[in-house]
């Protein structure tokens, strides 16, 4: 991928304008900004008398390459003969496999299964882990043949599966305070991690023989549990000792897992500990970021601060990490803190909670960043007390939860976005809990959210489900990809772009349109969320789009479609994980629509079409990091669909296809931080397509293309905050496309667009709440 052309700048001129709210609506396919559609629920926990198949999941999912799920529950079970649980019972491994129209849920083990909970109880709220071998690690906060605790001081386990998966062995690799004191560590709180050569790595938050203020048996250790030749005994390493310095400005409390870096160097956070301290809040430290670094030999490991929280004033700058790190391609950590912050809404604790960044400088030291403090927005619809860690895209993108506040004070999740530079983020709420009666969305999520190979987002919630107290779901935010295609989908063969809409239960519903007007509302299937639409394009080449599926396991198929009926539906093939459909059109100019894909390495690959199945394959090259593709279009009129790419710096480039041969490879232009691709589309009737972008103030601009060549660039208008471009097809069949534009109530407008500027602004319906539009 070449970087060229950069410097161009876009037109802006305001010709047309959207009013905040007004009226207007129609529908359209074609291009649609990616987000985050309807919440999905795979699982409802105590849905049997007794709760034997668990409840309170209070720690993060892992999936393994088929796309089955992994977690934990704090309580429900099995009845130990110990009592030691009492009526909850003493936690559960789950398993969640999709299953077509749903998931189906498994009890791999129920803890206390042993005499006095040998065998471990209460899972913690880290998350498991799963080795390349499919077994999973994971540990327990009790349990144990520990003496020194009362219900035992915590085990670390495996589960082994035997070879169909039927079946699961538990082992207890560990258990906690054998030694005097609890030298080698007590009450693991946190998840593991599992190097390359198969160790393990935790913290207690309590043991380790120090002198702690708050604690006799000790301010908790960072451990190692080292396995022999055989795998069948494990020795187990105390790396860390914490509050070994005076007043424990070295930390203490840790109830966290750890990261690893390339070089091996373990990073993680105290809840404790620290150089500051405040009454009554944090009276034995605020917490601290810290970094463990072995010698050569891995055989001593030295501890440093990173950053003692509660630096500033009012602990502006966060307080009582409770989650640990995660660690972007540049070295740079970021976290959340629970406390601490310019908002002072929450009581209790200073501030409510931030998200934060750790930057490395040229010697040791590191300087933190306030990316977002919570409860920034009235009545903290934003959130507050995040108690959850961080998950981080490809892009730099960060993801998490708040276990507090949003618009049913039940929690949120969210995402933090940075501009161009990275010296900017912006919140975006992605979903508020408790929006349904009785929270059966569930309701406060305290789980470190994970993210398929689909962009899908997968947590917990400790509480809602099939009660509104602590029963407890693993809950589901379905990715909706921004898709763009060479013209509008037209399912019933008219010339005029349709629409596609869905449910959030899954009904598929398409309107077939005449301009602004819906001529008829047809289809009504109904696909579970474990299906979802992929595109859409004209796949077997009968002039009628079709509509692209791919199920959570990779695997792909095809609705052929006539109007809103489906004549076939056809399996067409599958894809590992790591690949992404990234858009559609047709490269070969054969009038049959091919997919295109993406792998995580920037690979591009062509799945050429024929009558619904795949004719051949082509790995057609590779773009380098930071590249993405931004749009599908015949750019030079050749009938030949062509990619548009976007660098992270705003740079645009161009392949001209030759069917498998990338005919030109061409920089196109440059356009300044805040201009986004909306769309590509024919706005002139030329027969070559062009680029639609809009401003982060509502200006919209086009760039009528000749090729990769720029003939001009033209602003056609604004909207007002609440607007989006959702989409660009050819509505009336006029040869040119038109925009749709949405608002944030579900209203949709048309702008009717006749060589390059807006002729009419029409208006047809409004999207009902719970339903979205795909294409």
């Amino acid at each position: 991928m070449r970087l060229a052309g950069r410097g161009r700048r876009l037109w802006l001129a305001g010709v047309l304008v959207l009013a905040a709210g007004a009226l207007i609506a129609a529908f359209g396919p074609g291009a649609r900004a990616a987000g985050y559609g309807p919440e999905q629920v795979p699982y409802s926990f105590c849905a049997y008398l007794g709760c034997p198949d668990g409840y309170r999941p209070n720690g993060a999912l892992v999936m393994d390459a088929a796309g089955n799920l992994y977690g934990t529950t704090f309580s429900g079970g099995i009845q130990n003969t110990s009592n030691l649980c009492g009526v909850n019972r003493c936690g559960v491994v789950f398993e969640l496999t999709p299953n077509g129209t749903g998931w189906t849920e498994t009890v791999l083990y129920r803890f206390c299964s042993q005499t006095n909970c040998a065998d471990g109880q209460r899972p913690n709220p880290g998350s498991l882990v799963i080795d390349g071998a499919g077994n999973l690690y994971g540990t327990t906060g009790y349990g144990g043949t520990g003496v020194s605790c009362g219900n035992g001081c915590g085990v670390v386990f495996e589960l082994s599966p035997n070879r169909q998966r039927t079946a699961w062995t538990e082992t207890v690799l560990y258990s906690f305070c054998p030694q005097s004191k609890c030298a080698d560590g007590a009450f693991p709180n946190g998840g593991l991690l599992v190097d390359a050569t198969g160790n393990l790595y935790g913290t207690t938050t309590e043991g380790g023989g120090t002198a702690c203020p708050s604690n006799s048996a000790g301010c908790g250790v960072v451990f190692e549990l080292s396995p022999n030749q055989q795998q069948t005994a494990w020795t187990e390493t105390v790396l860390y000792r914490f509050c070994q310095k005076s007043k424990c400005t070295d930390g203490g409390l840790p109830n966290t897992g750890l990261i690893m870096d390339g070089s091996g160097n373990l990073y993680g956070t105290t809840n404790t500990g620290g150089a500051n301290t405040v009454a009554n809040v944090c009276s034995y430290g605020c917490g601290a970021a810290f970094e463990l670094t072995p010698n050569q030999a891995r055989t001593a490991w030295s501890e440093a601060v990173l950053y003692s929280f509660c630096s500033q004033a009012n602990c502006s700058d966060g307080a009582l990490p409770s989650a640990g790190l995660v660690i972007d391609a540049s070295g740079y950590l970021y976290g959340t803190t629970y406390g601490g912050g310019y908002q002072n809404f929450c009581t209790g604790i200073i501030g409510c909670g931030v998200v934060f960044e750790l930057v490395p400088g040229q010697q040791a030291e590191w300087t933190e960043m306030v990316l977002y403090d919570f409860c920034a927005q009235t009545n903290c619809l934003d959130g507050f007390q995040p108690f959850a860690g961080l998950l981080i895209d490809r892009t730099g993108n960060l993801y998490g939860t708040a276990q507090n506040g949003g618009a049913y004070t039940f929690g949120t999740a969210f995402e933090l976005a940075p501009n161009e530079a990275r010296t900017a983020w912006t919140e975006t709420t992605l979903y508020t809990f408790c929006s349904q009666s009785q929270c059966k969305d569930g309701a406060n999520p305290t789980s470190t959210l994970i993210m398929d190979g689909e962009r899908n987002l997968y947590g917990t919630t400790i509480s809602g489900g099939n009660s509104d107290t602590i029963d407890g779901t693993v809950f589901a935010l379905i990715y909706r990809p921004q898709l763009v295609y060479a013209k509008g989908a037209d399912f019933n063969g008219d010339g005029k772009g349709d629409i596609l809409l869905r449910y959030s239960d899954g009904t598929v519903t398409i309107w077939e349109m005449n301009g602004a007007s819906v001529l008829a509302s047809v289809g009504g299937q109904t696909v579970p969320y474990t299906w979802q639409v992929a595109g859409a394009g004209d796949f077997n080449g009968d002039g009628k789009t079709d509509i692209l599926w791919r199920y959570l396991d990779g695997t792909v198929a095809v609705w052929l479609m006539n109007g809103g009926t489906v004549t076939a539906s056809l399996g067409v093939g599958s894809a590992a994980a790591g690949w992404t459909i990234v858009g559609t059109g047709d490269f070969d100019g054969d009038g049959t629509t091919d997919i295109l894909w993406q792998y995580t390495d920037g690979t591009v690959v062509v799945w050429f079409m024929k009558g619904g199945a795949i004719a051949s394959v082509a790995n057609i090259g590779m773009a380098g990091p930071g590249w993405q593709v931004a749009g599908i279009g015949d750019f030079n009129g050749d009938g030949k669909a062509d990619i548009l790419w976007r660098y992270t710096d705003g740079t645009v480039a161009m392949w001209l296809m030759n069917g498998a041969a990338v005919a030109s490879d061409v920089g196109v232009g440059s356009a300044a931080a805040g201009w986004t691709i909306a769309g590509t589309g024919d706005f002139n009737g030329d027969g070559k397509s062009d680029i639609l972008w809009q401003y982060t103030d509502g200006t919209v601009a086009v760039w009528l293309m000749n090729g990769a060549t720029v003939t001009s660039s033209t602003g056609i208008g604004a909207a007002a905050s609440g607007w989006t471009v959702a989409g660009t097809a050819d509505f009336t069949g006029a040869g040119t496309s038109d925009i749709l534009w949405q608002y944030t109530d579900g209203t949709l407008a048309e702008w009717l667009i006749n060589a390059g500027t807006v002729t009419s602004s029409l208006g047809a319906g409004t999207v009902p709440t719970g339903w979205a539009t795909l294409e």
